[in-house]
C-alpha cells in the first residue's frame, strides 16, 4: 500500500481558521492553510461541507473542498490537482480544536469516490473514533 506524508498543524491564534504547519520538513508543500464554510452551493452539491485553501506569493496554491469520512466525526478528505493530470488524496484528521494532522497521498488518486473511501477507510481504521450510525 502507498504511504502517505503526514504533517501536523497548529491554530493560528492570530489569524481565524488558520492553521499552521509545525513540522521541521514541508514534504507536501502546503506551509499552512485556511478552513471555511463552502461559499458557493455546487461545493455542497458534491458534498463538501468545508472547504480547505492555502497561497503561496499570493497566488492561491491548494483548494480542495472538504468532506466527512463515513463512520467518522473528525475525518475529513478531499483531492489536490498536482501539476499535469496527476491528483492527490489527502484527508484532514482533527485531532483537538488547535491541532489537524493532515495525511496526503502524494499523486495517488483513485478515481472513485468510493474507492478513495475505502482506501481512507482501510487504512486509517485503527486511528479513527467510529460513530454509531
Amino acid at each position: 500500500m502507498i504511504r502517505p506524508i503526514i504533517q501536523n498543524y497548529k491554530r493560528n491564534l492570530n489569524r481565524e481558521n488558520t492553521f499552521d504547519l509545525i513540522d521541521s520538513q514541508n514534504e507536501a508543500n502546503i506551509p499552512y492553510f485556511i478552513i471555511s464554510k463552502p461559499k458557493q452551493i455546487r461545493f455542497e452539491r458534491q458534498g463538501a461541507v468545508k472547504i480547505m485553501e492555502s497561497w503561496s506569493n499570493g497566488t492561491k496554491s491548494f483548494f480542495s473542498g472538504l468532506i466527512l469520512l463515513k463512520h467518522t466525526k473528525n475525518v475529513y478528505f478531499g483531492n489536490r490537482k498536482e501539476s499535469g493530470k496527476r491528483k492527490s488524496l489527502f484527508c484532514i484528521i482533527e485531532v483537538s480544536n488547535d491541532l489537524i494532522q493532515l495525511v496526503y497521498y502524494k499523486q495517488f488518486c483513485p478515481r472513485k469516490r468510493t474507492n478513495q473511501i475505502s482506501l481512507l477507510l482501510r487504512y486509517f481504521n485503527p486511528q479513527l473514533h467510529p460513530t454509531n450510525d
